[in-house]
């Protein structure tokens, strides 16, 4: 299976090391790149363009894996579909849920597919804990928690154009913390608690520390057909913490660790494996093997995105410390947690923000 790449730089890099480690196995061959930006030599030996467009008519690949900033996303899925490729879109899948629709549209007229890199979706221990929750092996859910709690230091926030942006050049960005580093915990969260392919309604509020237009610090609620979700996360924390899923049922609780792919249950820890988002979106092409994580599934997703995009800016946080570059928010680990054990949001806890 042939695989292009767009988007060498940045984050492409690791599916850059991903298809090369594919490749040495013989599930895909790496036959071009795409890259505005003058691509080092060490690279592997194969064509490299400028544009998507160039590698797509060069190239023709069976697969393209588009590991481009946020707002680039929808034009050069919907170009790579058009051109008879299935693609790897990395996450968040859109900054608007209109890009969203328009792809599913092209999906349906192409006949190719979208598999959306949210690596979580590849976790065994997800898929595990989905088979304890329809067992009842929980009781009954009453709703999903999820935090996260990473420290960024203003660099981060500087690395690209569009790094803590809402909008570039007239064009939805919707950088966050909820809508880009924990967009896996979201997406977790909402196929959990039923909702990962609906359109829930989602209440935020969002907080910045740093000198952004997005948010650092935010917290979610979804509610629609599955059970409640409450999401929390910040990029202002005092000390990092794996960010974790978990299950609140009538007789049981879970936790997802999904980095690490580890489930705790009623304090039993058990590590699984996982499925390549990439090895699967092969299968598909080549068997019609299920995708893992296909872009229908994260309608709610980016449902959270629009919701994002939408609301009011961020509030400014004033009670801040800066240590070593990184804008640590008081107290901020203690109620990002909280939100996912109590399913309530900054200010139902009373965080005073």
């Amino acid at each position: 299976m042939r695989v292009g790449l767009a988007g060498v730089s940045g984050y492409g890099h690791w599916h850059l090391e991903n298809i090369r480690r594919l490749a040495a196995l013989d599930v895909v061959e790496l036959a071009g790149l795409a890259d505005p930006a003058d691509l080092p030599g060490d690279l592997p030996p194969v064509p490299r363009f400028r544009t998507l467009d160039a590698l797509l008519d060069a190239v023709a690949p069976d697969i393209v894996v588009i590991g481009t900033p946020i707002h680039t996303h929808a034009d050069l899925a919907g170009a790579a579909l058009e051109a008879g490729a299935h693609v790897l879109l990395e996450k968040p899948p859109v900054a608007a849920m209109a890009d969203h629709e328009r792809l599913l549209d092209t999906q349906t007229r192409t006949g190719k597919q979208i598999q959306v890199g949210l690596q979580a979706m590849g976790s065994a221990a997800l898929r595990r804990l989905g088979a304890l929750i329809a067992a009842g092996e929980l009781g009954t859910v009453r709703g999903v928690g999820a935090d996260g709690a990473w420290r960024r230091d203003t660099a981060y926030f500087r690395r690209a154009d569009w790094a803590g942006r809402r909008t570039l050049a007239g064009r939805p960005v919707t950088d966050g913390a909820l809508t880009n580093p924990f967009a896996h915990a979201v997406q977790a969260a909402l196929w959990l608690a039923g909702m990962a392919g609906t359109r829930p309604e989602v209440e935020l509020e969002l907080f910045h520390a740093n000198d952004i237009e997005s948010d650092d610090t935010s917290c979610l609620r979804a509610t629609g057909p599955g059970v409640p979700v409450v999401v929390a996360a910040t990029l202002c924390a005092q000390r990092d913490r794996p960010p974790r899923v978990v299950v609140h049922g009538d007789a049981g609780r879970a936790e997802l660790f999904y980095e690490s792919d580890e489930l705790v249950v009623d304090g039993r820890r058990q590590r699984f494996g996982r499925t390549d988002l990439l090895a699967n979106l092969v299968d598909h092409a080549g068997t019609g093997a299920d995708l893992l994580c296909p872009l229908w599934m994260t309608t709610g997703l980016s449902a959270v995105v629009e919701a994002v995009r939408t609301a009011p800016a961020p509030a400014a946080l004033r009670r801040w410390t800066d240590d070593g570059g990184v804008r640590v928010v008081s107290g901020v680990d203690e109620w990002v947690a909280a939100a996912a054990e109590r399913l309530l949001l900054f200010s139902e806890l009373g965080a005073g923000w």
